[in-house]
């Protein structure tokens, strides 16, 4: 058996790109030192069997692994990882803050660039979902009953790399057209760049807190009708 895979409130170990089980319930994972569910440092990567899942008080959680057989750690895979897990997931989480605080910078007026600060808040909820739900459980219960927490999670987990994607084309394409049409009329109309700017970035704004309200609520209804057959 494998020493437990343990951690506190997300520091500890903990295990990282899991794949899904085989018939035999065995997948491969890759055991990281994390802290604060940041992935920190590698240790190895192999073929394990999930043999128990203990959890005690909030935030404690524990599993026992039937190691079967070793693997490569993988470059490719840690970089992965370390991008995934501090480039993009801050990237994410900050950017609808730094864009819709942008106008109220651009303008000067702070009250203006905290409230679009206050409004990026919307994202957060439900992306921090997004992130605990791609992380935490691993690995996977396998084949889950239809209709359950655990079946849902799963389905979650599964479809929110394409529903993320969904939104954020989306965003590209709408907001970045309308927020482009908006700096040509104004620069046609002779308004100054800053200006031009200033009401791109407000149109650009308007269609990503459209998406990032209604992204997560399409994310859900996919995944629940998903379940529930």
């Amino acid at each position: 058996m494998e020493p437990l895979v343990w951690s506190v409130g997300g520091t500890g170990t903990a295990l990282r790109s899991c794949t899904r089980h085989d018939d035999d319930g065995v997948f491969e994972a890759t055991k990281w030192v994390t802290l604060l569910y940041m992935p920190v440092l590698p240790l190895h990567r192999a073929r394990y069997r999930l043999v128990e899942r203990r959890r005690s008080f909030p935030g404690w959680q524990s599993l026992v692994l039937e190691r079967v057989a070793g693997l490569d750690l993988g470059l490719p895979g840690v970089l992965r990882t370390y991008v995934l897990a501090w480039v993009v997931v801050p990237v994410a989480f900050f950017l609808p803050t730094a864009v819709l605080g942008l106008p109220g910078v651009l303008a000067g007026r702070p009250a203006l660039a905290a409230a679009g600060a206050v409004l990026s808040s919307l994202w957060m909820g439900p992306f921090g979902l997004g992130v605990l739900l791609w992380t935490l459980g691993l690995p996977w219960p396998r084949n889950p009953p239809r209709g359950t927490g655990t079946a849902l999670l799963l389905e979650l987990r599964r479809t929110a790399p394409g529903t993320g994607a969904a939104v954020a084309v989306a965003f590209v394409l709408l907001g970045g057209a309308c927020g482009l049409l908006r700096v040509v009329i104004d620069g046609v109309n002779g308004l100054g760049l800053r200006q031009a700017l200033q009401g791109g970035a407000e149109n650009a704004a308007f269609f990503l807190v459209l998406c990032l309200l209604v992204g997560p609520g399409l994310w859900l209804s996919r995944a629940w009708r998903a379940v529930r057959g």
